[in-house]
């Protein structure tokens, strides 16, 4: 029997979900966070303006939540009276996120994860390292022609070197690698509300360049992640739109996620001098702070939306058919039932697990290779600029008022 549709939640009554749409709030979401856990497991909040979901916000309860089958990705199957306005998501922007791969439901999903899994693999990326401390070291060169500076960070150095790896990786010549650069430099100014605006030109953008490049290895294929995805087309084994949204979503996430990750990581550890000694002294402990920072400050506060199959209980709610259900995995990171003292930055924590990735069959497929540039990024900086400092106040620092958590900009002066 179909599940009759909820009754729609009233926007107007319903707290803002912390950490994206507030003014101001980006410089630190987890004191809202906090109350929103102690209110209990989940709780209803505005999601995006005019679309209310249920913030799931503790360790526990998010990490069984996203390994439930009975969650669903696909928005088909929210109560349309939820979605947002139409004109939020105008032309190829809705196909788009439609298609992607943390929006699909198994069987799909599993069929397009095993096409692309064994190019992220935890031996793959061990493979892969001697390029990526490659493509490392020539960012950290082009930032030691910036002494004295000051100069930022982000810009020179975070920013661009997930796109340069990846040019790397894909065997793209100079301009391609450029070009590449500026397409996700577009799209990573996405901004929560503004998603049709800032989105339908730069991704317009994406997509012809994406197209560019599986015709050049139809044409040339190569021992590459664009060459298996055109072989995989010309096989059968993915459809028209599956492909070009594949690639896209492939490219994008790991760019945007490392980036944010990477500047993250060099602010909050300069901001603790304590903690930037000790991986100066020790390179051994570098990533040991890669995964501190995933759970004190993790890019990705939210987790891809999921939707109510069916009723749903969590820590004692009953979340209705057909309702959106919202994982904050920051507030999870920070859940004192979980981490002992969680608002405490510590390198040397022993508990090393966090949800920054996900749980479950969509936990991120390029979780061991942003580890990999995270700790590859960090080493570089201490052997280049052990002295590296922050050129203004910590509190001067802006964040990115955009679905990830990370610095704007990030002035430093190398020494």
């Amino acid at each position: 029997m179909t599940e009759p549709a909820a009754s729609p939640l009233s926007v107007s009554s319903l707290p803002a979900l912390p950490g994206l749409f507030e003014e101001g709030f980006h410089p630190d979401p987890y004191r809202s966070y906090q109350l929103l856990r102690e209110q209990g497991p989940v709780c209803p909040a505005r999601y995006l303006p005019g679309s209310p979901a249920w913030v799931v916000t503790r360790y526990a309860e998010a990490e069984a939540l996203l390994r439930d089958p009975g969650l669903l990705r696909d928005r088909r199957h929210m109560d349309p009276r939820k979605e947002l306005p139409a004109a939020a998501l105008p032309g190829v922007v809705a196909p788009y996120f439609d298609n992607i791969l943390a929006r699909r439901d198994p069987p799909d999903h599993t069929r397009l994860r095993q096409l692309v899994a064994h190019r992220f693999t935890a031996r793959e990326v061990r493979r892969l390292r001697p390029g990526i401390r490659a493509a490392v070291g020539r960012s950290a060169d082009r930032l030691a022609a910036r002494r004295p500076g000051p100069v930022d960070l982000v810009a020179e150095f975070a920013g661009p070197l997930p796109a340069r790896v990846l040019g790397e990786l894909l065997h793209l010549g100079p301009d391609d690698r450029d070009e590449l650069l500026v397409r996700t430099d577009a799209v990573r100014t996405l901004r929560p509300g503004h998603v049709g605006d800032l989105l339908h030109g730069p991704l317009h953008s994406m997509v012809r360049f994406a197209g560019r490049l599986l015709r050049m290895r139809r044409e040339q294929p190569g021992d590459d992640l664009v060459s298996d995805l055109a072989g995989a087309h010309a096989s059968g084994l993915l459809g028209d739109d599956e492909l070009l949204t594949l690639l896209i979503s492939l490219l994008m996430a790991g760019l945007d996620v490392t980036a944010s990750l990477i500047g993250t990581a060099v602010l909050t550890l300069l901001t603790r001098p304590g903690q930037w000694e000790r991986i100066r002294a020790d390179r051994a402990l570098v990533p040991h702070a890669v995964e501190e920072v995933l759970r004190y400050r993790c890019p990705l506060e939210l987790a891809a939306r999921r939707f109510t199959g069916g009723p749903c209980t969590v820590g004692g709610v009953t979340v209705p058919a057909r309702n959106t259900v919202q994982i904050a995995l920051a507030a999870a990171n920070r859940d004192p039932r979980r981490f002992p003292d969680p608002e405490r930055f510590d390198i040397g924590r022993q508990d090393k697990t966090h949800l920054a990735f996900g749980h479950g069959s969509h936990f991120c497929i390029g979780a061991d290779l942003g580890r990999a540039e995270a700790e590859l990024a960090l080493t570089a900086l201490l052997d280049r600029f052990p002295r590296l400092e922050l050129a203004v106040a910590p509190e001067r620092i802006a964040w990115r008022a955009s679905f990830l958590r990370a610095p704007a900009a990030l002035p430093v002066r190398l020494a």
